[in-house]
């Protein structure tokens, strides 16, 4: 159809194959379910050529896995769009944004609210911008780029609990959702109108477009599994409409696979310090501060839980999570002194 004008028009038990080529303007070519005849489905191929073009999805209930196809059969296309009528699942990688867009290198993916979307590993997060009046959030992976837009701004789409986008997910994203509450600062976020606007955290961590407790504790909850434990990137970010609250009591937090020693009894006021002047500190002498230091970073995290599931105290738990992190910066400087041959010079 161009306009109302019909161009082509056939039964569905009378195509096997449809095979679209694009000019130079900027073509949306929009499929719909189009389902199976035969126990065959039809298949599409579309290239784009010049401009700027769009591959869209009408229905719901559909999967577009882009690694699949072959490699004439989907190019020169910029954005493909997957909102549909429902739920929809796609999924793609870095090499295969390469093949869609090989001149700009640069994938843009429109989404809502409870579909699925596979970007595939190795991306690097990049600060969202504001384009045509939307958020529109950024990764990349060498000179590729891929770019989405969702319903939901203030939720990080490539894995909705790196708050900071830093690509791990760690106590620092649970400490900055707890000194967001801290600061009265709960409630609904707001679409930014502007670059002025933009989130510069990813607070919205179950997508509800609201900042909460919930969201804290949902890192939480994450965090005490052994894959959240280890603090850092998992396989498999969980999906942004996968997120959901903890059910049940919350269990005590486990931080032991944060400390690369075991803990002691040794109090933090009686941590070996710096005196004035330079001198020479035994391996011993290390070997017992650094086991102080994450003794007493356990005992910062366990007064975190004890604040947040027992008594909701974010002030509390908040200023605790944040001396734990300085503390953990200096064990881990202590850290790296043990693992050379050299005494350490303070």
């Amino acid at each position: 159809r161009s306009g109302e004008a019909v161009l082509f028009q056939r039964l569905r038990t009378e195509v096997s194959e449809l095979r679209f080529v694009g000019g130079d303007g900027n073509e949306i070519l929009a499929v719909g379910d189009l389902g199976l005849h035969n126990g065959q489905a039809i298949d599409i191929t579309f290239d784009g050529q010049a401009g700027t073009d769009t591959f869209r999805l009408l229905d719901s209930a559909q999967t577009l896995d882009l690694t699949s196809l072959p490699s004439d059969g989907i190019v020169n296309v910029e954005i493909f769009d997957v909102v549909g009528s429902g739920q929809n699942e796609l999924i793609l990688d870095a090499a295969t944004v390469r093949l869609l867009a090989p001149d700009s290198k640069r994938l843009l993916v429109r989404v809502k609210s409870g579909d699925e979307v596979s970007f595939g590993q190795d991306w690097m997060v990049d600060a969202p911008a504001f384009i045509g009046g939307e958020t529109v959030h950024q990764q990349h992976q060498g000179d590729t780029i891929l770019q989405v837009v969702s319903d939901r701004p203030w939720q990080n789409p490539f894995n909705g609990l790196d708050v900071n986008r830093d690509g791990t997910v760690s106590p620092i994203d649970v400490l900055i959702g707890i000194n967001v509450l801290n600061e009265g600062n709960a409630g609904q976020l707001n679409a930014p109108m502007s670059a002025a606007e933009l989130p510069i955290y990813y607070l919205d961590v179950n997508g509800d477009q609201f900042i909460s407790p919930i969201d804290v504790l949902i890192g939480i909850n994450f965090l005490n599994t052994p894959a959240g434990s280890s603090e850092g990137e998992a396989p498999e970010p969980p999906m942004s409409s996968a997120l959901s609250p903890p059910s049940g009591d919350l269990t005590p937090l486990d931080f032991s696979l944060l400390a690369a020693l075991p803990a002691s009894s040794a109090d933090e006021n009686t941590l070996l310090r710096p005196t004035s002047g330079c001198r020479r500190t035994s391996s011993r002498e290390l070997l017992t501060a650094t086991t102080a230091l994450w003794s007493a970073i356990e005992a910062r995290e366990e007064a975190v839980h004890h604040s947040l599931a027992s008594e909701w105290r974010f002030g509390d738990a908040g200023r605790e999570l944040s001396e734990a992190d300085n503390l953990r910066a200096e064990a881990n400087e202590f850290d790296e002194a043990l693992a050379t041959e050299d005494d350490w010079l303070f």
